[in-house]
């Protein structure tokens, strides 16, 4: 996980981390925040061989402007690019999150649910909890016996008091 600051300028060192070294290499996930990716920015702009990029791109009505925006990489040797899919993207003032769901998994799990957060400013952050606690919610009422993993940049983002079964690391 990490707040990239555009993911454009990113791409090479990106790639060649990815090509030599193996800690980037054999990861299950990358997921990143402020990737400043529009639609006219193509797949094929952020492509990196041997991951599947799912985006969730800052909406021209969320009210913002440039920057925002998250995605992940899955890394196809743990799933196959047909099975991981985008389960929500939500984007609004307060916050923005992509929801990933990769299918056939090891057998440990029988649900992984990666949601990658961007809170863009810290005088946001109590609305965002509670959009994020929404989202939570939600995720575990779906599926109650999945593994989820929040990650990203929550600016002091606090979520103790809306989801208090939450583990911190």
């Amino acid at each position: 996980m990490g707040n990239i600051q555009s993911l454009n300028n990113k791409m090479d060192e990106l790639c060649s981390n990815i090509k030599y070294f193996s800690e980037f290499r054999n990861v299950s996930l990358l997921s990143f925040t402020e990737t400043w990716l529009t639609d006219c920015h193509g797949d094929a702009h952020a492509r990196v061989d041997g991951f599947h990029l799912l985006r969730g791109d800052r909406l021209i009505d969320s009210g913002k402007g440039k920057g925002g925006g998250v995605c992940a990489y899955v890394n196809e040797r743990w799933c196959h690019p047909k099975n991981a899919v985008i389960k929500s993207h939500k984007c609004s003032t307060n916050i923005e999150i992509l929801t990933v769901r990769p299918y056939y998994l090891p057998r440990e799990f029988s649900h992984v649910i990666v949601c990658a957060v961007y809170v863009p400013n810290r005088s946001l952050a109590k609305a965002a909890a509670l959009e994020l606690a929404d989202v939570i919610h939600d995720l575990e009422s779906k599926s109650p016996d999945s593994f989820v993993i929040i990650n990203g940049d929550f600016n002091h983002c606090n979520l103790k008091r809306p989801v208090p079964t939450i583990i911190s690391m």
